[in-house]
């Protein structure tokens, strides 16, 4: 149980039973992210013997959906949120997470992302699985650019609702350097909300349809 809501029933009333290989994270190491919503449950887990790192849904009455390998690279998560909006269709689920720089500051480098999905996400079908169809995500930058001093890896991160105004939320995240130092680093939801919405996609160089744009 969380959030108020419970998973998933059979007719008798007893709970749905699903593997959870794919829902905890095979070594005590690994922190897991999960949360229950509306009858279905959101779960990111880092690398595995299923693939690099993932986000899914599954349990409930709604199709069970998972990224693709090549979307993370070899996360960590630390957090995740339900973004409650007025209109409850465009509720949005919030993912926290390190994940390996590509080598492009230094070896064992690490940013920041906030991974975003809706909750009405039908899916689409690609090779065997189901995969997200509004699946975005986000560098969070923490530091002072002025001094060229960032704080690249997060270690947790929570969401302060205003349940009216939801563009009045908050984000706050605690970020750590390579210097052992740390910071804590705060985001609107107006600023996320505008990032995923207007940002240019990485490596997508043509134009975007401006409805539906990819990720919504």
């Amino acid at each position: 149980r969380d959030n108020g809501t419970q998973l998933a029933t059979d007719r008798e009333g007893h709970g749905i039973v699903k593997d959870g290989r794919e829902i905890s994270p095979p070594s005590p190491m690994q922190p897991p992210s999960t949360t229950a919503i509306d009858g279905s449950l959101y779960s990111a887990i880092g690398h595995s013997s299923l693939g690099s790192g993932a986000i899914q849904r599954s349990y409930g009455r709604l199709k069970s959906l998972r990224t693709e390998d090549k979307w993370l690279q070899d996360p960590r998560f630390v957090g995740s949120a339900w973004i409650r909006m007025k209109d409850s269709s465009k509720d949005e689920i919030y993912f926290f997470f390190s994940e390996s720089d590509g080598g492009e500051v230094s070896v064992g480098a690490v940013r920041s992302c906030i991974g975003r999905v809706c909750k009405v996400d039908e899916g689409t079908s690609k090779n065997t699985r189901d995969s997200w169809t509004t699946f975005l995500k986000a560098r969070l930058v923490c530091g002072f650019p002025t001094e060229l001093r960032y704080f690249n890896n997060i270690q947790d991160a929570a969401v302060l609702h205003v349940e009216d105004e939801p563009h009045r939320s908050t984000v706050y995240g605690i970020f750590s350097s390579l210097w052992n130092s740390t910071a804590i680093c705060a985001y609107t939801q107006a600023d996320i909300d505008r990032a995923f919405k207007t940002s240019k996609l990485k490596g997508f160089t043509g134009n975007l349809p401006a409805s539906p744009r990819p990720g919504t």
